[in-house]
């Protein structure tokens, strides 16, 4: 009988070991996957730290491209327009056609030229005075964008404009003595005619001898510029800032509208633009007070001679981090308690049996015993 008892408490502390064991089991399990979960949470911010980095200078890589390109686009306009205005002047002296028959042929060339180059506000070709027409001090077809439309002027050619007199023109004449192909104006309003903040580009006409005759201009509406960067979003709250590097101008700033197209102030966050500002190295400030709110400033210059930079609220970049990283937790977590609650699911419909036999081996002990 003693042997029946001692053979049947075996079995009872057996089973007990075994539901022990398998309780024990999964403590480590729910322990060891919490650990693994937020390792891997820990471990996952960090990657995604990096990625954003790297979507942040990937956007700026492709937000200064754009615009070296546009410069880039517009000086060859302005080059080959020139190329067009030496042509006509070099036919109109060999064959010497009628005034009335050279002024259709500029307006047909600056209106098929212009079509075709949508980036430019408009543009003209500038002589030199009596230079194509001895009788003739102005001598200025322009044509300029309205809308969609194309319209050609000889508003400018005369005294109460003065272009010979103009910035844009005096700089052109003297990219033309320092053999310069093009030259660019710095930022300023067209007063003259679509009050648009805008950019020139000159390119003047040299005869084979060196003598400038004239030039071609091309202008450059910055208001299409500035309406690209405030589309382009490093954060979901951030905001564009772009200075023309050498006259020290603000060109876009959304978030001090009233600085735009003024030189820059004189604020601490406005010296490392200068200082440290690369077209091969993205550079950041912190922590910077813009209108009673804490921003950090992404920058970088580009090849063309412009800053171009991003404000991002204070810690805005880590929220949208913690924010994902937290989806990750939270779903790892209900993953994980799921497949707990399963597994100890499992083991009960598993050892449901056994329970069963260990009752009657508690059952017959206590039988025995008595």
């Amino acid at each position: 009988m003693l042997n029946a008892d001692a053979i049947l408490f075996s079995e009872y502390a057996y089973f007990k070991y075994q539901n022990t064991y398998f309780t024990v089991w999964g403590n480590f399990e729910i322990l060891a996957y919490s650990s693994m979960v937020l390792f891997s949470n820990v471990y996952y911010s960090s990657a995604l730290s990096n990625v954003k980095e790297q979507e942040i200078i990937q956007i700026f890589k492709s937000s200064a491209n754009k615009i070296d390109h546009t410069i880039t686009l517009m000086e060859q306009s302005a080059y080959n327009l020139a190329q067009h205005g030496l042509s006509l002047y070099l036919e109109y002296n060999k064959s010497n056609f009628e005034k009335s028959e050279l002024k259709k042929k500029f307006s047909a060339i600056l209106e098929q030229h212009f079509s075709f180059f949508e980036l430019a506000l408009g543009g003209g070709v500038w002589f030199e005075p009596m230079q194509m027409f001895k009788d003739t001090k102005y001598f200025g077809p322009y044509v300029y964008r309205d809308d969609k439309r194309i319209l050609f002027s000889w508003e400018l050619s005369g005294e109460q404009y003065d272009y010979h007199s103009q910035d844009w023109y005096q700089l052109g004449k003297q990219a033309a003595e320092n053999v310069l192909p093009v030259v660019w104006t710095h930022p300023y309003v067209d007063e003259a005619g679509s009050l648009a903040p805008m950019m020139t580009v000159d390119a003047p006409i040299i005869l084979t001898n060196g003598d400038m005759i004239g030039m071609a201009t091309v202008d450059w509406s910055l208001a299409a510029l500035t309406a690209f960067l405030e589309t382009v979003k490093i954060t979901n709250n951030s905001s564009p800032l772009l200075i023309h590097k050498a006259s020290n101008r603000i060109i876009s700033f959304p978030l001090k509208s009233e600085l735009v197209m003024q030189t820059t102030p004189d604020e601490a966050w406005v010296k490392p633009l200068y200082s440290s500002s690369s077209n091969t190295k993205l550079n950041t400030s912190k922590s910077l007070p813009i209108n009673g709110k804490l921003y950090d400033l992404y920058f970088l210059g580009t090849k063309s001679g412009f800053i171009l930079g991003f404000f991002s609220p204070h810690k805005d970049i880590d929220k949208e981090v913690r924010a994902v990283s937290q989806v990750t937790l939270l779903g790892g977590a209900i993953i994980g308690i799921t497949f707990v609650v399963l597994i100890i699911f499992i083991m009960k419909h598993l050892f449901k049996p056994f329970d069963l036999v260990l009752s009657q081996i508690k059952g017959s002990i206590k039988h025995s015993a008595r």
